[in-house]
């Protein structure tokens, strides 16, 4: 117990924060007769003869143990808590457990979804976590700010919306989605929805896109698409591993004619082919040259 009671008051100290301060505590909860009295003692002594409301709790009455993943099972849980600003009910929370004295220390398990403990100070909660070995843990979470909003300045002007899928029907589903989104009295600006659509969507083989310079303009071509779709093909890639850089001579001009993509780049390779000519493959110290 006082094992226990020293490492969330270092915690509490390194943390620079109050043990009254922390609304929730996670419990390592193991349900053993023995262990659960020690850890509530110890948080309760912890808390010495604060007036403030603490919770106490256990994912573990959610879905038991899980073993070497408990510890991480219970930050989830006070993470959660934290965010949501709502503490969930403690499952099969029943009859207390009589050897701990609940009426004397100022902790309570909630048996109902309560909301988290509004303090001055953002919301902190605690997290028990004990190893087979004996080792204890604890951390302190606190809330973090809230999120800001995007606050992004778009320039005026035409924007636009690329829109792709995998084949055409999808395409145009896709296409009077957008425009019931935009059509919504809370939809993004365009501008904003013109970038989601182009950095954060996959882009398929099936693709069209609609330039417009206000919202009504552009529901109106999102629902008017008839030109057929273009599929997007991708162009054949040459790959060529040249090794420390020997190379036969002419291989620029076979591969040119093996492969119709190399056109684009033999040209200006063809006027090299005299200048390697005069190399030959024993220049370069007996190493057998690789093919490209």
């Amino acid at each position: 117990m006082e094992a226990q009671r020293m490492l969330i008051e270092q915690a509490c100290r390194a943390g620079d924060v109050a043990p009254s301060s922390i609304g929730y505590f996670e419990a390592h909860g193991t349900g053993t007769a023995a262990g659960d009295p020690v850890e509530a003692v110890a948080i309760g002594e912890v808390l010495g003869e604060s007036t403030e409301t603490q919770w106490m709790g256990s994912v573990k009455s959610s879905f038991g143990h899980t073993e070497a993943a408990a510890g991480v099972a219970g930050v989830i849980k006070a993470t959660l808590c934290l965010q949501q600003g709502l503490i969930p009910p403690n499952l099969h929370f029943e009859k207390p457990n009589p050897r701990i004295q609940f009426d004397k220390l100022p902790i309570r398990v909630p048996t109902e979804s309560v909301p988290f403990p509004e303090r001055e100070n953002p919301r902190r909660a605690g997290v028990n976590s004990f190893g087979f070995g004996g080792t204890n843990a604890h951390a302190i979470l606190e809330q973090g700010p809230d999120p800001k909003t995007d606050e992004t300045v778009f320039e005026e002007g035409q924007v636009l919306l690329p829109l792709s899928a995998r084949n055409a029907e999808a395409l145009r589903s896709l296409a009077e989605s957008y425009a019931d989104l935009l059509e919504k009295p809370d939809a993004p600006a365009l501008p904003a929805v013109c970038r989601a659509a182009s950095r954060n969507r996959d882009h398929h083989p099936m693709r069209t896109f609609v330039v417009a310079g206000n919202v009504s303009e552009a529901v109106e071509k999102l629902r008017s698409l008839s030109a057929d779709p273009a599929r997007v093909t991708r162009p054949e890639i040459a790959f060529v591993y040249s090794g420390m850089g020997p190379q036969w001579w002419g291989w620029d001009v076979n591969s040119s004619r093996r492969n119709r993509s190399s056109r684009t780049w033999s040209p200006p390779a063809t006027p090299c082919s005299p200048a390697m000519a005069c190399r030959s493959p024993t220049n370069y110290g007996g190493q057998k040259p690789s093919r490209g």
